[in-house]
């Protein structure tokens, strides 16, 4: 019990996408201790990114130290409290999705300066590596919507991340859940329409688009359940249903269609689901 999280918390400093999934892979395994005693469950986990910050107090370690304490540990305890409380997985797996976004817009502010240095570094390697394949004028336009938008991408990853292990987690649990069966609390909405004239503040657009695109993960992944819920029931054959939902899923203007859908479904209901998700 103690060492899987002391080494995931490690794995985490270097790589908080698959530490991730990982520990909620693990919360899963230990599904009863994990939702008795959250802290208790996980703490091991939160030691070696304290330790790298005490014995290396330098600028250079704290963001990688706070990716792992806040873009992964405190998120899967987050989902751990709210799953022992409210006993349904969907609103902690909404809570703790809630966690990631609010570190990762705090993350892209306080970070901003080593994130586009950073950024710079690696867009220089690869002019420099592959001058042939680079047009100048089409790396500056693509490196600054990339810039911009470098909070929101890191969030999604995170936010896919967390999904990937809730889904194990489920699994190990012995509730399986489809994404098909996704089903978000109802306030997610009024979540993003009481955020929506931070549009409307001089100078904040920027960050009303990386709110934005982050907080429309969620509704856009339970679009894409929606979706494969219709298509089941009108296509037996699982390889035309996956080759369908392959060509629709490639189509980019499709995401829009899926997040509105997902977005009415919140509130809707369309396929008629007991809301809150399965019982912890």
């Amino acid at each position: 019990m103690f060492l899987v999280p002391l080494v995931l918390g490690s794995l985490s400093v270097f790589f908080p996408f698959i530490g991730l999934i990982l520990l909620m892979l693990y919360s899963g395994k230990a599904v009863e201790f994990s939702l008795h005693a959250p802290l208790k469950a996980i703490a091991a986990f939160f030691l070696v990114p304290v330790a790298v910050l005490l014995f290396d107090g330098g600028s250079a370690p704290l963001l990688p130290v706070c990716d792992a304490v806040f873009g992964v540990g405190i998120p899967v305890l987050i989902f751990l409290i709210a799953a022992s409380r409210v006993r349904r997985t969907s609103v902690a797996f909404t809570f703790s999705s809630l966690m990631l976004i609010a570190y990762g817009m705090w993350r892209g502010y306080y970070f901003g300066d080593v994130l586009e240095q950073s950024f710079t570094d690696v867009m220089t390697m690869v002019r420099d590596q592959f001058p042939q394949y680079m047009n100048a004028a089409l790396l500056q336009d693509t490196g600054a919507i990339w810039l911009a938008v470098m909070p929101a991408a890191w969030v999604v990853s995170q936010l896919l991340g967390l999904f990937a292990g809730f889904i194990l987690f489920q699994r190990q649990a012995g509730a399986p859940l489809s994404l098909s069966r996704l089903q978000l609390p109802a306030y997610y909405n009024f979540l993003i329409i009481i955020l929506l004239p931070l549009y409307l503040v001089a100078g904040q657009e920027l960050v009303f688009y990386n709110v934005m695109i982050s907080l429309a993960v969620l509704p856009m992944l339970q679009g894409v359940g929606v979706l494969i819920d219709f298509l089941s029931r009108i296509l037996v054959n699982r390889f035309v249903l996956g080759v369908s939902l392959f060509i629709i899923l490639i189509n980019l203007s499709s995401y829009i269609l899926l997040l509105l859908i997902g977005f009415a479904d919140i509130w809707l209901n369309f396929r008629k689901l007991e809301t809150g998700g399965s019982p912890a």
